[in-house]
Parts: C-alpha cells; sequence; structure tokens
C-alpha cells in the first residue's frame, strides 16, 4: 500500500493503446507511480511483480474480463481498491462489477477530473 515516502501506486488495465497511454501520461503528471497492461494476463503479471494500490480496469479486455482481474489483484494484494471504466452500463453489469470487488463504476467517456476524484475518495484513508 501507498505510505507517505510513497506515491501509490496504480494499475491501468485498457486495451485501447490511445486511451491507455494518454491515462498513464496524465497519472503519471500527478504523482501516481503508474503500471499499465492492454490484457488481463500482462495486468496479473505487473501485479504480481510490483503490487498495486489501485486498479482501473476497462471490463471488456481481449483476453478475458476486468472482473476476473479485480478478483485475481484482490486475491494478490487483498489491500488493492478497484475502478471499473467502462462502456457496459446495465445495472446488472454495474453489480457484476461490485460482486468482483471494484468500489467505483465510471461509464465511458470518462471524464480524467471525474477519475481523479474518485481516485483521491479511495486512496485518502489508504496511504
Amino acid at each position: 500500500m501507498a505510505s507517505k515516502d510513497r506515491p501509490p501506486c496504480v494499475l491501468v488495465a485498457e486495451d485501447h493503446d490511445d486511451s491507455r497511454s494518454a491515462l498513464e501520461r496524465l497519472l503519471a503528471a500527478n504523482g501516481y507511480v503508474v503500471h499499465s497492461a492492454a490484457t488481463v494476463a500482462e495486468a496479473i503479471t505487473l501485479a504480481r511483480h510490483h503490487g498495486c494500490d489501485l486498479l482501473i480496469s476497462d471490463i471488456g479486455l481481449p483476453d478475458g474480463s476486468g472482473l476476473e482481474l479485480m478478483r485475481q489483484v484482490k486475491a494478490i494484494h487483498r489491500h488493492s481498491r478497484g475502478i471499473a471504466v467502462t462502456g457496459f452500463t446495465t445495472p446488472e453489469e454495474v453489480q457484476a462489477c461490485v460482486d468482483a470487488g471494484f468500489e467505483r463504476f465510471l461509464p465511458k467517456p470518462v471524464s480524467f477530473a471525474a477519475l481523479l476524484t474518485e481516485m483521491e475518495r479511495l486512496l485518502q484513508n489508504h496511504g
């Protein structure tokens, strides 16, 4: 987990290259340590190697679901928090995100300001 002497580590799982790259740059510019992946497999490897305080994940990834990714990240680092960023917005899909361990749900397209606000809320008491 983040401590007062190190910034929070964020793992971004997004298969759209431009979106992932932009998010990685914006988060890094705001002081976060960022690792990013385009697939569930890459994200799990990064979670095992680097850990993460917060997972920001698309739900539809090319090799699986962000739902399973959140479950696996929680199994690796039980204190990791999660924000689902997705185009899937039915009540059942939102509930599936919650059931998988995501604490916040943001429908696409997401404003960076809204994402930062949710990140700060999740991380403020977990440093």
